[in-house]
């Protein structure tokens, strides 16, 4: 373990593109003391880690695996592409990030299958941690690899790659699944065996325990060769939210996550009964938690985090039954603390005026609506039940309360749509923009439009979906109709709902076909950059598979690939619903109108109590967040006086998160002024944020010990309190030295004028003669213009312009900061001129070779101001 991370730490994140993605050392990592004998999980993301950590689902089941004693959980996720043609390259392994112990060491592989084009991802993880990528090929003493999410509804285009699938809520379920391996471990029973006991915990499908046969009709039925397996998977079900619990000490990304904030499921399920929709089918019935649950897990959340926002995410978040009340509580908790709620799912006729005052809140972000549909026919035929009465009412209240921006989000491709219903839904934004603008002038709407993939498990499964020739052609008229100002369009690349509606609707033949994209090339693909469809035609010809073929329409009659999994609602429900929406007949929620009979609810309960938190989560392995306050902190400096207004706070970055941006530490240190206690001023406005202000940005890959910022207080508190309330909710390698009291507002960018940093030598250079170096660092001196290349980007820089000092030092003995032993350079660069230079830009100079460069640890000494007594000559701060 301890060889993986240094290897990683000096071979491979210098080279990759935001390191700050495998580093770890996040806030509030839990410390997990268990013993050898300990089951271990990987849960592992199949997208890059900003976008893994938006995921509530892996926060909810790392948190739940983590409170047991004899488990130990850790997380993964996708390397972007240079991370994994390093690793590829020096045959390390996929990792995690607490530990970064190697994939195939754990006993579990756990992978969520939340998109379709998430797939070739998994493979390539898959492949990097060592494994198979078929599940028949593994062995004995290799981890199960096992996958669950909404995807998992559909399983079979993945099966052959999983040991064992779960179907539906994970909470309890995962808590068997540990018991199950566990007991089986003890036993000293055969990969086979534990399949075999794996497949009997409800919700649970084990592939290689079916087989696929053809249907009398057309298609393929998935059955049973085992008496272990049940003949359908039916889901699993959580039954109940209250006492089901949400992390209370949530872990705060080292980097920026994609939802960078508190996110708090208020509840579950959704019984609108949109046709088009899988989520609202899959997850009935409704559940929704206390508010007095949410309402304390949202102050320790801010209190734990120092997030500044409250995420209340639902299917629909304005079902919620008791939302007024909950935003208003919410308020009198959190309004001082400069904390705003986010409603990110709102139906257009729950939205009322006071909603809108409860949620603007302390700033005033977009609102987000789903209208799906331009025409009332349109919605009628999805059953969306919201009229143009309630989308412009909704609008002109939104406008009239401070917003100035919405989004709305349509489907194209509908069953039974014409070009009627595309153009109204261009008439329909028309209108919408005209209620906006006449309440604000500056008015702006986004308008998303999607093609319609129709999902199993939905009244649509049926359906035929536009081939992408079609979705182009609708696209065009919208495209055409909404070229107006303050409408912003955007449009789906028909080939990727194309390859959704293909890998949604699947059967287990699509594996080859997944499998020879990914080894064409395909992975990381819900990135546009990444999205090839030729790489996917090529995989199809191969496989002698005709992809048009799985957007048809299917026969009633026919066997469906996810025939063998009960979703919840029954056949003839979703049949049903299939023939209103032929006729165009609505069905009202049934929590308003009465039960219709769907078979959700009949479910078999298969919750169990979870395993308590411990009292504090909030202690991280390897050290990486503070025990309690002032843990971990060296060579502090304070003074005893107590004062309120500016106070300049020095920091050292150390250690592995030398990797982290100049962004990041400014974010890691703005939610630890939030969240510190301190009485720290805010901004006016509607966007307030901490008055803070920082030093000139140090490179990525570069430690430094003398790092500055400066923060503002509302009154006087003693200066131990200023570094000790800092360094609490810091992690280990930001380590806070000193606060003082400063007067002026000169900022520390205007005053900076150099920095001075110390570097070890290349390693060609470790082998010259002390004159051979001072040649070449002698002809650096002297270049007036160069030109450096970083990957497809270059720059041109003036050396001779921004070198105060370039020189050898040291000895044998070592001196010059962390990283320097021995021979080492020592650099002052000016700031702030044209053509800067860079610490990496001189070495790139020295060696002629810009990977060698960055391979160089450097090490910030201090920045330098002109002197304060107005003679010649620089100081330090």
């Amino acid at each position: 373990m301890a060889d993986l991370r240094e290897r990683l730490e000096r071979e491979i994140l210098p080279l990759v593109e935001r390191p700050s993605r495998y580093v770890g050392a996040e806030r509030n990592v839990p410390a997990r003391d268990v013993g050898e004998d300990a089951l271990t999980f990987l849960l592992a993301f199949p997208d890059v880690y900003e976008i893994g950590m938006s995921h509530l689902g892996l926060r909810v089941l790392y948190d739940i695996l983590n409170r047991r004693d004899d488990v130990r959980c850790e997380r993964c996720f996708a390397p972007w592409t240079d991370m994994e043609a390093l690793l590829r390259e020096r045959g390390l392994p996929l990792f995690s990030i607490e530990s970064h112990r190697a994939a195939s060491e754990f006993d579990v592989i756990g992978f969520t299958l939340q998109y379709e084009l998430h797939y070739t991802t998994i493979l390539s993880m898959i492949e990097l941690a060592g494994l198979p990528l078929r599940a028949v090929d593994r062995v004995d003493g290799m981890p199960l690899v096992i996958a669950g999410g909404p995807n998992a509804f559909n399983p079979e285009p993945m099966a052959e790659f999983f040991d064992a699938i779960l179907v539906g809520d994970g909470e309890s379920a995962v808590l068997d699944m540990a018991d199950v391996l566990l007991a089986a471990r003890a036993a000293g029973e055969t990969r086979a065996r534990v399949l075999e006991r794996l497949a009997g915990i409800p919700g649970v499908y084990v592939p290689s325990l079916y087989r696929v046969e053809a249907g009398e009709s057309g298609g393929a039925r998935v059955r049973p060769v085992s008496a272990a397996a049940p003949e359908r998977v039916v889901r699993r079900s959580e039954t109940a939210l209250d006492g089901l619990g949400l992390p209370a000490c949530p872990i705060v990304p080292i980097t920026e996550a994609a939802h960078d904030r508190l996110t708090l499921e208020i509840m579950r399920g959704c019984t609108r009964g949109c046709r088009f929709c899988q989520a609202g089918m899959i997850t009935r019935p409704v559940r929704e938690r206390p508010v007095d649950d949410l309402v304390e897990l949202a102050v320790a959340g801010i209190d734990r985090s120092g997030y500044d926002e409250v995420s209340l995410m639902s299917l629909s978040t304005s079902d919620y039954g008791r939302l007024d009340e909950l935003v208003a509580e919410l308020n009198e908790r959190l309004a001082d603390r400069k904390v705003s709620i986010a409603l990110p799912s709102l139906r257009l006729d729950r939205f009322s005026l006071e909603l809108a005052g409860g949620v603007k809140g302390v700033r005033r972000a977009g609102l987000t609506f789903a209208p799906e549909a331009g025409s009332q026919r349109m919605r009628d035929v999805i059953n969306k039940n919201e009229t143009e009465e309630h989308i412009l009412e909704t609008v002109e209240i939104a406008f009239a309360s401070g917003w100035d921006r919405i989004k709305l989000y349509f489907m194209i491709g509908l069953p039974t749509e014409t070009d009627e219903d595309i153009e109204a839904i261009a008439k329909l934004v028309s209108k919408v923009r005209y209620v906006a603008r006449g309440k604000r002038k500056g008015a702006r709407l986004n308008v998303s439009i999607s093609p319609f993939v129709p999902k199993p498990h939905t009244p649509f499964q049926w359906e035929a979906q536009d081939l992408p020739a079609e979705t182009a052609r609708k696209e065009s008229i919208l495209r055409e109709r909404l070229r107006v100002k303050g409408v912003k369009l955007s449009l789906r690349d028909p080939n990727v709902s194309f390859l959704e509606g293909v890998l949604a609707r699947g059967g287990r033949r699509l594996a080859e076909v997944v499998r020879g994209a990914y080894e064409r090339g395909a992975r990381l693909e819900a990135w546009t950059e990444h999205f090839d469809i030729r790489l996917w035609q090529d995989a199809f010809d191969a496989a002698g598979l005709d992809p048009n073929a799985y957007l048809a329409e299917r026969a009633i009659s026919a066997p469906l690939p996810w025939d063998h999994i009960d979703a919840g609602p029954s056949r003839e429900f979703l049949l049903d619903e299939r023939e209103k929406a032929v006729r165009g007949e609505v069905t009202p929620d049934c929590r308003l109108a009465g039960c219709f009979d769907c078979g959700a609810c009949g479910t078999e309960d298969t919750s169990r109590e979870l395993p308590a938190r411990t009292p504090d989560a909030s202690v991280a392995t390897d050290g990486n967040v503070r025990r309690a306050r002032g843990f971990g902190r060296r060579n502090r400096r304070v003074r005893p006086d107590a004062a309120d207004g500016r106070w300049r706070v020095r920091f050292e970055k150390r250690g592995r998160l030398r990797f982290l941006s100049h962004l990041d530490i400014a974010r890691a240190i703005t939610r630890a002024s939030t969240a510190s206690g301190l009485p720290v001023a805010f901004s006016q406005g509607f966007n307030p944020h901490p008055k803070l202000s920082f030093g000139p940005p140090l490179p990525v890959g570069t430690t430094g010990e003398s790092e500055l910022f400066d923060i503002e207080l509302t009154r006087g508190v003693p200066a131990e309190e200023v570094v000790d309330g800092l360094s609490a909710f810091l992690p280990d390698g930001l380590d806070i030295t000193e606060a003082t009291q400063v007067t002026g507002r000169v900022s520390i960018a205007a005053e900076a004028i150099a920095s001075k940093y110390t570097a070890t030598l290349p390693p060609s250079f470790e082998q010259l003669m002390n004159e051979e170096i001072e040649g070449r660092l002698d002809e650096v001196r002297r270049v007036r213009d160069a030109t450096v290349t970083r990957g497809d980007r270059t720059k041109t820089v003036r050396p001779a312009d921004g070198i105060l000092e370039l020189a050898l030092a040291g000895d044998e003995a070592g001196e010059g900061g962390e990283g320097a032993s021995g021979r080492h350079l020592t650099m002052t660069l000016k700031l702030g001129v044209e053509g800067a230079v860079r610490p990496v830009d001189l070495l790139t100079l020295l060696v002629g070779d810009d990977r060698e460069a960055l391979l160089v640890h450097v090490h910030h000494v201090e920045l330098l101001r002109r002197r304060r007594d107005g003679s010649a000559g620089l100081e330090p701060f």
